[in-house]
């Protein structure tokens, strides 16, 4: 029951960030970060609650206020409590180092989530390589 319901808070937690930093008015940024970071301490349990939230942040619609390092981080402590091992995570990690300006390790981080992947998911996954060569994403 504990573990539901801390799931249950954490996806409530990231909706009420998302929602901030998708409205027209400016957030409170000290109190968005202050939320981000919480996000990440909570989400420890949760890699892939943590991964969506940097994909929502990364590519999300509606996102007008955007906090790539906060993604960044985000992906790095999914990542790290699954020791490196979920293909998904991975490409999630890559996305946000070719946003934040690193293109040569997103591409180094997306070959290694190929490597990992099942056959079936690995055309997706060289799709995006591929993008990142070109210096370019679809979103």
């Amino acid at each position: 029951v504990g573990r539901e319901r801390r799931s249950r808070e954490l996806k409530a937690n990231i909706g009420e960030y998302l929602r901030k930093v998708s409205q027209v008015e400016p957030p409170d940024f000290t109190q968005t970060r202050r939320m981000g970071k919480r996000i990440i301490a909570d989400g420890k349990e949760f890699p892939f609650h943590l991964n969506t939230f940097a994909w929502e942040i990364l590519t999300g619609k509606g996102i007008i206020y955007l906090d790539r390092v906060l993604a960044e981080r985000a992906t790095l402590v999914a990542n790290e409590v699954t020791e490196w091992s979920l293909p998904a995570l991975i490409d999630t990690h890559a996305r946000a180092l070719f946003d934040g300006g690193r293109p040569q390790e997103a591409m180094d981080y997306q070959r290694k989530a190929i490597e990992l992947a099942d056959p079936a998911e690995q055309p997706r996954l060289e799709k995006t390589l591929k993008e990142y060569q070109r210096g370019e994403v679809s979103h």
